[in-house]
């Protein structure tokens, strides 16, 4: 099977914000949007030092258009937006291979967590 190509005809790219500081950059063929990728602000508190960062997450494109250049556009156009911010850092979670060819690094181990044993008991609300 040949690799794909990049199509990036008839796309647009815009940025979506809310109210809270959430934007969500999509790239769109016509209407419909194909890849998008959020982004969150948030603060992480080391000691007494507030640091901002951007979470991004989820970093999403329709199966039929992957490999195709899509999500690169989308986290670019993300990263160039973040970059203009007040964040001092960007996170996200995401595919080994993919994400250092935009500067990411591994920052420590896969964690993961399992329940495996819940109480059943009713939650009482007041």
């Amino acid at each position: 099977m040949g690799e794909r190509k990049p199509a990036m005809k008839n796309t647009a790219a815009s940025i979506i914000a809310d109210t809270s500081g959430k934007t969500r950059v999509e790239i769109r063929r016509g209407e419909d949007p194909i890849s998008w990728v959020v982004s969150t602000p948030q603060l992480i508190r080391v000691g007494a030092a507030a640091l901002p960062i951007t979470y991004i997450g989820p970093v999403e494109t329709v199966t039929e258009y992957r490999g195709q250049g899509y999500a690169r556009q989308a986290l670019e156009t993300s990263l160039t937006q973040q970059r203009q911010s007040s964040a001092t850092l960007a996170l996200l979670h995401g595919i080994d291979d993919f994400y250092p060819k935009f500067g990411f690094a591994q920052a420590g181990p896969e964690q993961y967590i399992q329940l495996t044993r819940l109480a059943r008991t009713p939650i009482r609300i007041d």
